[in-house]
């Protein structure tokens, strides 16, 4: 341990830290089996060269201890009873295989480094990372002493012992973290009446500036070996990371005695009585390619995922910051996220080495589809992201729309029975110099908007997208529903419909939006599954139906539709609140539609029936939305008395290009006809996709090509 001496005996060496990977598969449970964290040790994955493209600051050779006299010895021996050997000749002898038997043990002192940091690397990694974040949070709030009275003392010490036992080299397992700047004792693996035992809180003794750059940094260090009244040891320490931050929290150490440490250098120094001359080229050999090659491994550690051998997140912003990025048109980027549909349950059902399969054999077929200037990199878990460089976003949406089918109709299978995999993908495009970062965080965007709308799709990213749900502070975000519930603040925007064959607007469909404390607006994938999560949504709805029979009493030409939830569809004192506040308004009620999504009518559709056929009868229009999307069927439209049929924009965004797609659209837009229902294509993004439209006989039409969302402030001002 460091804490037993006031200084390092040898020159210390950074390595890399192990790549983290949210969604990664985890270790087996570490308090039930002993032979899990030994077999996951030796374990360790082979060095890899690593690409050009992807420049690492030069790293050190690692220092390693002179050899003793009882070494020297016998080697001096042989070397005087060479067969050829005269005064001279043996004395010569005797020097260049000293020399060389150092440079043989100085490899091999760096090459039982770099192990031992891969082992306290992966120890790091097997340790509960909540249960030791929640530790390393008490001693950052300045109590570390009272890390012991907690649950996750118990665990992660559990854990400790548990790796040592595994390692019989291991004298001396500990977990450190910071606490008011100092360097302290957590947890370590000795009971309390040991000597060697350190309780939390307990000041770590003298803390060098690499151990604070391992603490904040996370890159793990190897120093020794050292002496104390314990005896001869190595140390090794590693960081153990934040599941979601992906930061250092607390760090974890080793000590390994140097007896056993030392049994290492045995072969390397028995080696150079093999005779001078080849002992000589072995020097030679090393000194031109050993640093090099401990280098290379370093490098390729750092700069890539430890399963599927792609660069990793530190790779990728690397590639991301020297490609060429600006404004012109061979200067744009595109950046997509690849994520597999449904991965957690296939790491629960399947073990997570099927998912590990099915990580490799996703990397397989992305890269037989990228171009040889293409880049793929891991984020974590079962994300990766792909850099198109000087790719405009068109070309990247039919390379990865080529991905996605790849995928969909590879052949994976489990114990012979075959495993559907498919994926979604969120693209989008630079548009100015350092523009890296938040590339990807609009990309994260429009995946997560492709999850939203049913998986295995292909969305390019758009401002009207909301953010991730997963990123979603709802602690933040329930105050701001209830304020806009109470002060009757929605932010309104309106999208027009138009007339397929004309061109002409018809209506508008009424979103709604909520704002910040700071201003900034916050979409509906955002608040609207927290206001349905705590009951809040048939009063948000009540909150828009009011707004939207407010404009209509402001423009006397305008028609809205507004969408209802499904937890308002069916509560009769939403149709009350709808009943009363049209009686009370002057407005005709055919101005004011509604829009009941697939989903809540096929939840009770007898039920959904009735209440709509009681809306209906107020006078207002009905459209069934996101028809197709999986729920209904054409032997359902006339039990539902609606007008309008919303065509998914799943089958309507990219009919263009998929005939199927094409053909599914018309055969819904003939049956809906068939049984008197008028039809609205929803996702029309471009002028072949609108013309098709108009083509096959869709009624109306809605989408970013022919309107975004707007506020209705713009209305206003376009009124006459």
């Amino acid at each position: 341990m460091i804490a037993r001496t006031s200084q390092f005996t040898c020159e210390d060496s950074s390595l890399p830290p192990e790549p983290e990977s949210e969604g990664a598969p985890e270790s087996p449970s570490m308090a039930s089996s002993a032979s899990s964290p030994a077999s996951a040790l030796a374990q360790a994955p082979a060095p890899m060269r690593v690409p050009a493209m992807t420049p690492l600051p030069a790293l050190g050779v690692l220092a390693a201890p002179v050899p003793s006299r009882s070494t020297q010895k016998p080697i001096s021996r042989l070397l005087r009873w060479n067969l050829f050997v005269t005064p001279k000749v043996a004395l010569v002898a005797c020097l260049i295989g000293l020399l060389l038997t150092a440079v043989v043990v100085v490899r091999a002192a760096a090459d039982t480094r770099v192990d031992l940091a891969r082992r306290a690397t992966t120890a790091a990694a097997m340790i509960d990372r909540d249960a030791v974040s929640a530790l390393a949070a008490i001693a950052a709030a300045g109590r570390p002493e009272a890390v012991a009275d907690t649950p996750e003392f118990a665990v992660v010490r559990e854990q400790l012992r548990v790796i040592r036992s595994a390692n019989p080299d291991t004298r001396y397992m500990y977990l450190l973290g910071e606490s008011q700047g100092r360097a302290v004792y957590l947890v370590d693996s000795e009971d309390e009446d040991s000597p060697s035992y350190s309780p939390p809180g307990q000041d770590f003794g003298y803390a060098p500036p690499q151990l604070v750059g391992t603490l904040k940094l996370g890159t793990p260090l190897v120093t020794g070996p050292a002496l104390d009244q314990y005896g001869m040891w190595v140390s090794a320490m590693a960081p153990v990371l934040d599941r979601k931050t992906g930061k250092s929290v607390a760090v974890l150490g080793m000590d390994v005695a140097a007896v056993d440490w030392l049994k290492g250098f045995i072969p390397y120094v028995l080696a150079t009585g093999a005779g001078s001359l080849l002992l000589l080229g072995l020097f030679v050999s090393t000194i031109r390619s050993g640093q090099k090659q401990v280098e290379d491994e370093l490098r390729h550690y750092a700069s890539h995922d430890y399963l599927t051998d792609v660069p990793n997140r530190f790779a990728l912003d690397l590639f991301l910051r020297e490609i060429n990025l600006g404004p012109g048109p061979g200067e744009r980027a595109t950046v997509a996220i690849v994520d597999i549909d449904n991965f957690k349950v296939i790491n629960d059902s399947l073990t997570h080495s099927i998912g590990d399969r099915v990580l490799t054999r996703l990397v397989d077929i992305i890269r037989a589809k990228l171009r040889p200037q293409d880049f793929v990199a891991r984020l974590g878990g079962d994300e990766f992201a792909i850099v198109f460089p000087a790719t405009q976003l068109a070309e990247a949406r039919d390379i990865a729309r080529s991905l996605r089918e790849a995928v969909q109709t590879s052949a994976f299978a489990v114990s012979e029975q075959p495993l559907d995999l498919t994926v979604s993908i969120g693209l989008a495009e630079t548009g100015a110099p350092g523009d890296a970062e938040s590339v990807l965080s609009r990309a994260d965007i429009a995946l997560y908007a492709a999850k939203r709308t049913g998986r295995n799709k292909v969305v390019c990213y758009d401002s009207g997208l909301p953010v991730q749900g997963e990123q979603v502070d709802v602690q933040r975000v329930i105050p701001l529903v209830k304020s806009a519930i109470s002060a009757d603040t929605l932010v309104l925007h309106l999208q027009p419909i138009v007339d397929s064959a004309t061109g002409d607007v018809e209506c508008y469909e009424v979103l709604s939006r909520i704002k910040d404390d700071d201003g900034a607006l916050i979409y509906p994938g955002v608040f609207l599954p927290v206001a349905e999560q705590f009951g809040l949504i048939s009063e948000l709805d009540r909150r828009v139906v009011k707004g939207a029979i407010a404009l209509l009493e402001e423009g006397p030409d305008l028609q809205l539709f507004v969408n209802l939830s499904q937890s308002s569809v069916g509560d009769p004192e939403v149709l009350e609140f709808i009943r009363h506040a049209l009686k009370t308004s002057w407005i005709d009620p055919s101005r004011l539609g509604f829009e009941i999504s697939e989903a809540a009518a096929a939840a009770d559709t007898s039920t959904a029936a009735q209440w709509i056929a009681s809306l209906r009868s107020l006078g207002c229009p009905i459209a069934l939305d996101d028809f197709g999307a999986g729920y209904s069927s054409f032997m359902r439209l006339g039990s539902l008395p609606v007008d309008y049929l919303k065509i998914h924009g799943s089958f309507v965004r990219d009919m263009d290009t998929e005939v199927t797609h094409k053909a599914f659209v018309q055969a819904m837009n003939d049956m809906a006809h068939a049984v008197g229902k008028k039809t609205v294509a929803e996702f029309v993004e471009n002028d072949r996709v609108r013309l098709l439209v108009r083509e096959l006989g869709v009624d109306f039409a809605q989408g970013y090509g022919l309107g975004r969302p707007a506020p209705v402030e713009e209305w206003r001002k376009s009124r006459p």
